[in-house]
């Protein structure tokens, strides 16, 4: 791994010479994007974070109307996801969901590709009402964790429960809508609807 990380350190210079060489080379900015990507993994604490954010940054420059559209459909849609992705990792799930959200609105999106942004879009949901329950689970040994009666929860914690349950329900069920085939997305409806 080392040298690994050794050998992917130098990558972004290189296009970054090509970029300043050219400053039109397309190309060159993919790939200095996704150089600086590939280290993201590779580093943790606050070095991942700010490798993440000139990840995210030289992406976005990608996305300029200079640049945009002169990138090729595919490019276009893996530099949405690619940011949704290194946003995942900051664990930011307002802008993981923005770029989810954008990649799937992309014009002439595939419905599979529609589907599994607006699922992965919806399970964060899911997970966000998962730890609300949590908190009035009782676990008992040998058995399946209990969960208090709504009686003995907090009226915010229920509110808020109802509103990411109802926000999830309502992406998991545009996913479907995108492409009924898409079969992780009736899972996560069940679950929501439980």
């Amino acid at each position: 791994p080392y040298e690994w990380a050794k050998l992917l350190e130098n990558y972004p210079e290189y296009f970054k010479e090509a970029m300043d060489y050219d400053p039109e080379f397309l190309q060159a900015k993919l790939f200095y994007a996704t150089a600086i990507r590939s280290r993201v993994n590779l580093e943790d604490g606050e070095n991942q974070v700010k490798t993440a954010k000139m990840a995210i940054e030289a992406y976005k420059e990608l996305l300029k109307p200079e640049n945009e559209p002169r990138l090729k459909e595919r490019d276009r849609d893996q530099t949405y996801a690619f940011i949704a992705d290194l946003y995942k990792t900051l664990d930011d799930q307002k802008s993981y969901r923005e770029w989810l959200q954008k990649r799937a609105d992309l014009p002439n999106q595939k419905p599979t590709t529609k589907a599994e942004c607006l699922y992965a879009i919806g399970v964060t949901y899911w997970n966000e009402a998962t730890k609300i329950s949590k908190k009035y689970e009782t676990q008992v040994p040998g058995k399946l964790p209990e969960v208090a009666k709504p009686d003995k929860w907090k009226k915010e914690d229920i509110d808020e429960l109802l509103k990411l349950t109802q926000t999830g329900l309502k992406y998991i069920e545009q996913a479907i809508a995108a492409d009924p085939k898409y079969a992780n997305a009736y899972s996560y409806k069940a679950l929501l609807l439980k």
